[in-house]
C-alpha cells in the first residue's frame, strides 16, 4: 500500500516541477488615459456705480448734501452708470431693481421725488413700477450698462406761501425729521441686483 501512495506522490510533485519549469501563467492588460480636464466657471459680476458728476443742482456739480440747503425752486438730479460682467456659455441672466425712496417726515412730504434706468444709452424708462416684484431687463450681456438716474424737486409755487419745508425756528416746531434744529429727509440706497435664471 505505501509503494503506491509514494508513487502517486512523486507523479504529483513532478507534474508540479514540469509546469514550473515551463513558464509562469499571465494576462494581457493595456491601458490608456483621458485628462486631466480643468474646469472654469463662469463669472455674474455688477460694478460699483460710476457717478460721473455726483450730485448737481443744475449749476454746481459734486454738491455735498451734507452742506447744501435745498430751498423751492431746487432741482437735485444724480446720474450713476453700473456696468454688467457676465461670462458663461448658458447663463440667462435678469435685472431687477430694489428702488430708494423717500423717509416718511415733513421734509420728504414736500419733496418729488422720482428715478429713471436705461440700457446701454437707449430710452429712459421709469423705475417706479420695479422693487424686485419683476424683472426689468432679462438676457443680459457682458459689458451692458444701465444708466439710473435719480431726480428730487422742491416745487417753487407762483402766489403760493408753504413753509413746512422751512427750518426756520417757528415753522419746526413738532416737526418730525428734525436733526440739529434742520429739517432733513433721507433718500434711501438703491440696489441693483443681477440674477441668473433657469434656461
Amino acid at each position: 500500500m505505501r509503494h503506491p501512495v509514494k508513487a502517486a506522490l512523486a507523479a504529483t510533485a513532478g507534474g508540479a516541477l514540469l509546469l514550473g519549469g515551463a513558464g509562469s501563467l499571465a494576462y494581457w492588460s493595456d491601458g490608456e488615459t483621458d485628462g486631466p480636464h480643468t474646469i472654469t466657471s463662469g463669472r455674474l459680476d455688477l460694478s460699483a456705480p460710476v457717478c460721473t458728476d455726483g450730485w448737481t443742482d443744475g449749476t454746481a456739480t459734486n454738491l455735498d448734501l451734507s452742506a447744501f440747503r435745498i430751498v423751492p425752486g431746487d432741482t437735485l438730479t444724480r446720474s450713476c452708470d453700473f456696468t454688467v460682467d457676465v461670462a458663461g456659455d448658458n447663463l440667462l441672466t435678469e435685472l431687477a431693481f430694489t428702488k430708494p425712496a423717500l423717509d416718511a417726515n415733513t421734509l420728504a412730504g414736500e419733496l418729488d421725488y422720482s428715478a429713471t434706468y436705461a440700457l446701454n444709452g437707449g430710452v429712459a424708462a421709469d423705475l417706479a413700477p420695479y422693487d424686485n416684484l419683476a424683472p426689468a431687463i432679462e438676457n443680459l450681456s457682458d459689458g451692458d450698462v444701465i444708466t439710473v438716474e435719480y431726480t428730487v424737486d422742491l416745487p417753487f409755487q407762483v402766489g403760493v406761501v408753504d413753509n413746512d419745508s422751512n427750518s426756520g425756528a417757528e415753522f419746526t416746531g413738532g416737526d418730525t425729521g428734525l436733526v440739529a434744529g434742520e429739517l432733513t429727509a433721507v433718500l434711501s440706497a438703491l440696489t441693483l441686483t443681477v440674477n441668473q435664471v433657469a434656461s
